[in-house]
């Protein structure tokens, strides 16, 4: 019985604190602030990749969404000139007339490209 009250009474009262603060509390001190310093780098070193392949993923992703609008662009057009054409059956229009439009239209592109050529060809000079 009594070597349990002698070993209650050492855990009950603790011993003398550390008085001195020598040279190696200063580096235990300093070596935990550089592991904190350490994993905190590492933390925002993968921030930085996770960011980056994402942005990188982004980025891709962007390029395809550019690639399909033009594609989609297209292709509503080619939809419209074939809806002009349905229409143009519906209606009983000639097909005289259906080519009339088209060589109308033709001469109309050609003149406004070669307008735009020349508007070109004024200002790179």
């Amino acid at each position: 019985m009594r070597s349990l009250s002698l070993s209650l009474a050492r855990s009950y009262f603790p011993g003398p604190q550390r008085q001195i603060l020598d040279k190696s509390y200063y580096l235990g001190l300093l070596r935990s602030k550089i592991n904190e310093l350490t994993t905190e780098t590492s933390k925002l070193q993968k921030e930085i990749d996770t960011f980056n392949q994402e942005n990188s993923v982004y980025l891709s992703y962007e390029k395809r969404a550019e690639g399909l609008a033009g594609e989609l662009k297209d292709l509503q057009g080619q939809l419209a000139d074939y809806n002009m054409l349905v229409d143009k059956l519906n209606t009983n229009t000639e097909m005289e007339e259906v080519i009339n439009d088209f060589n109308m239209l033709k001469a109309q592109n050609d003149r406004e490209a070669q307008s735009m050529d020349v508007i070109f060809t004024e200002r790179r000079e």
